[in-house]
């Protein structure tokens, strides 16, 4: 018996030590499985997206969950409220590098809304918020580049500094776009510093707020009685509004101040009062079936929103009102069937300016739709006077907003993106203004005109056109060189007998192209400084130097190039010219996969330099592969007895054989050449748009004309050669 209970306890200790050993693997196991770093970041998101607060990690509460979920997880997260901030600190330093990299790349220059907000606890805070394309997704984005709080006046120079100081932080001095603002003084004052900084027109870089000019315009048909005074009267009710909400004056007093602007001012000590006691909040909330919204001056649609509903709810209203008549001074407040028509009038001539706000006030909300609106407004205000011309109250109110609404609508004169965007939109174009401004066809001239300066400006971008350019320009002086020798050459060449005689002439061409070669891509690049300034607009002149000094090299290749075709001819060797090609076709393959891979997937930006690489690149790389395989095919004629290392080197009595007949080719070349240089230049120094309409010309000569040119100029020179080598000079200028 005792042995058998010696086994049993044996068994449940062995059991229980299973049992351990299980739970210590569970929980290793648990363990691994939390990743504090991920915490972090989703405890981060957490307190941030719904402004927690910092003590949530120590609430009981806050580690119940967490030790439900893993029982483990508590002892290895942050749960002390200091570790916080730096977690905050360290996320915002990461997202703002990342925010910053995406700014860098943008595919537009970045712009950006700046406005002043008013907090509850009256800390004044500056928002900042930049508008791009971003270049992975290719699609319109925006970010809050700060929220900072200003201190003391709020004045424009103190904003711009404020402004100034978060674009350095994220690099973006040299890439200010457009600004979006709305029409506070001290706006003015602010853009200006920064134009001053940045070196920027402000009047063309400003866009005003679409919204708060109909809030504006809005505002002056409410409480404006005639345009002049009508300043001064939206300044009163601002503050009316802002000594009721605040409490300072007497509720009486402001009651009867509103009452002075009619049926308007009558809802709203109505509103008012129905909301100033949670009984009657509640009342007229179960009768109605729900509450008026009050008015509100930062709200732009909140007298609409008020006028909207409470006429809705009229019956409910006048009923309310009936029950309550005798309670203070609401009786005073009684809508009469003429205040009701008169609210009905207001809200007729809202409506418009409500739904074009709400449709313009959205991200995707582009300068053309706010253009449209405002055209359709015009129309608006033309209608709705013609329909209210018996009322002297609405006629007045009308115009009165008409006058502050048409100031701003002029002003969008002074930027020419709002014309730009008609212009280019595939359903609008001109005829948009043309059917808009019928009664002001005056202004479409100058706004057209306005639009073209614009596009004159973003033409500097279009520096690859420039370059292929500068290439042509290049190839010109090139030309000289390689029609010189290389096209007496061969000729010359194939007019000795096979062999050494030839192998001599041909060695005696390669030297001499690549000595010319070399010295002249030494003197284009000293001189290139000259050579932009004479074929390069001015515009485009300082982002053509490095182009022209990388691209000057490719004399060299091109030199070699001539002499190993010119010569491999002579000899009846075309597969040297085939590897030529192959070679540069093959090398700019590979480079361009290689970028390919580069810009698409890490979003960098091709530069003009790193195209004048890769020309360079593949032109060097098949000029070097070319001349070693040109020797190492001919190297078997060193093993001649009948010739040595002197007949096969360049030596001048081989190269005076070339010279003589080189240097008539070499004349007509050059006369021919530095004419057409000559008239490039002067038709660069008339100004960018002759220069491009130039481009255009060359390209379609050398497509249409000189392609076929070229073509009979080989044949001829093939049958010359096979006819009589010594008669085969021919020049392009002859044919």
């Amino acid at each position: 018996m005792i042995g058998q209970q010696n086994a049993i306890d044996r068994l449940f200790e062995q059991q229980a030590a299973r049992q351990e050993g299980h739970d210590i693997e569970q929980e290793h196991h648990l363990l691994a499985a939390v990743d504090d770093e991920l915490y972090n970041q989703a405890l981060v998101n957490l307190l941030t997206a719904h402004s927690l607060p910092h003590s949530l990690v120590e609430w009981p509460e806050w580690y119940a969950m967490l030790h439900t979920v893993n029982y483990m997880a508590p002892g290895v997260v942050t749960q002390s409220r200091g570790q916080v901030p730096k977690l905050l600190e360290a996320s915002f330093i990461t997202h703002r590098e990342k925010l910053r990299s995406k700014l860098k790349s943008s595919l537009t220059q970045v712009h950006f809304s700046i406005d002043i907000w008013s907090s509850p606890n009256h800390h004044s805070l500056l928002g900042i918020v930049a508008h791009f394309i971003d270049r992975e997704c290719r699609q319109l984005r925006k970010a809050l580049l700060a929220l900072r709080e200003l201190e003391g006046a709020h004045s424009g120079e103190a904003i711009a500094e404020t402004f100034l100081t978060v674009i350095d932080s994220y690099g973006l001095h040299g890439q200010v776009g457009y600004f979006t603002l709305d029409n506070a003084y001290n706006n003015d004052t602010m853009l200006q510093a920064i134009a001053k900084a940045c070196d920027f027109d402000t009047a063309h870089r400003r866009l005003r707020c679409n919204g708060h000019i109909i809030n504006l315009a809005v505002q002056a048909f409410l409480f404006g009685r005639n345009k002049d005074a009508s300043d001064e009267a939206l300044r009163q009710v601002s503050q009316l509004s802002k000594d009721e909400q605040e409490g300072v004056a007497d509720r009486r007093d402001t009651a009867t101040a509103w009452r002075r602007h009619g049926a308007l001012g009558m809802l709203h000590n109505l509103v008012v009062w129905v909301r100033s006691s949670g009984q009657r909040y509640q009342a007229f909330s179960k009768a109605a079936g729900r509450m008026i919204p009050q008015d509100n001056s930062t709200r732009w649609n909140s007298w609409y929103l008020m006028i909207h509903v409470a006429i809705k709810a009229r019956k409910e209203v006048n009923s309310f009102i009936d029950d309550h008549y005798t309670e203070g001074d609401i009786s005073l407040d009684y809508l009469h069937p003429e205040h009701w028509q008169e609210l009905q009038e207001i809200h007729d001539f809202l409506q418009p300016f409500h739904e074009i706000t709400k449709d313009t006030q959205w991200d995707n909300s582009s300068l053309d739709e706010v253009i449209c609106s405002m055209d359709f407004l015009i129309t608006h205000y033309k209608a709705s006077t013609e329909k209210f011309r018996h009322s002297l109250t609405m006629t007045d109110r009308i115009m009165t907003s008409w006058y502050k609404f048409d100031d701003y609508y002029r002003r969008t004169d002074d930027s020419p993106v709002y014309a730009a965007a008609i212009l280019l939109h595939p359903s609008l174009r001109r005829a948009h203004l043309h059917e808009a401004w019928k009664d002001q066809s005056q202004y479409i001239g100058p706004a057209v005109e306005a639009v073209r300066k614009l596009w004159e400006d973003y033409k500097p971008r279009q520096v690859p056109t420039i370059n292929e350019d500068l290439s042509a320009y290049e190839a010109y002086k090139q030309q000289v060189i390689n029609e010189g020798l290389p096209r007496a050459a061969w000729s010359t060449i194939a007019a000795r007998p096979a062999g050494p005689a030839r192998l001599s002439l041909a060695y005696a061409l390669l030297l001499a192209q690549m000595f010319l070669g070399f010295t002249l891509a030494i003197v284009l690049v000293s001189t290139s400084q000259s050579f932009t300034d004479i074929f390069v607009p001015e515009f485009a002149r300082a982002r053509s130097i490095s182009y022209v000094r990388i691209s000057s090299f490719s004399t060299f290749s091109s030199a070699v190039e001539a002499a190993i075709a010119a010569a491999s001819r002579a000899l009846d060797q075309p597969d040297v010219p085939l590897l030529l090609s192959s070679v540069k076709f093959a090398v700019n393959i590979v480079l361009d996969l290689l970028l390919i891979s580069t810009f698409h997937v890490r979003t960098e930006d091709p530069t003009v330099e790193m195209q004048a690489g890769i020309q360079l690149t593949c032109n060097m790389a098949a000029a070097l592969l070319s001349v070693l395989y040109f020797v190492f095919k001919n190297a078997s004629c060193r093993q001649d007895p009948g010739i040595t290392t002197e007949n096969i080197a360049s030596h001048f009595a081989a190269l005076k054989i070339l010279v003589r007949p080189g240097l008539i080719t070499f004349a007509e070349s050059a006369v021919r050449n530095v004419l057409y240089l000559w008239l490039v230049s002067t038709i660069v120094a008339l100004g960018s748009t002759y220069a491009t309409a130039w481009g255009v010309f060359n390209t379609i000569r050398w497509g249409l004309v000189m392609v076929p040119v070229s073509a009979l100029e080989a044949s001829t020179l093939a049958f010359c050669t096979v006819l009589n080598p010594a008669h085969c000079i021919v020049s392009p200028a002859i044919l």
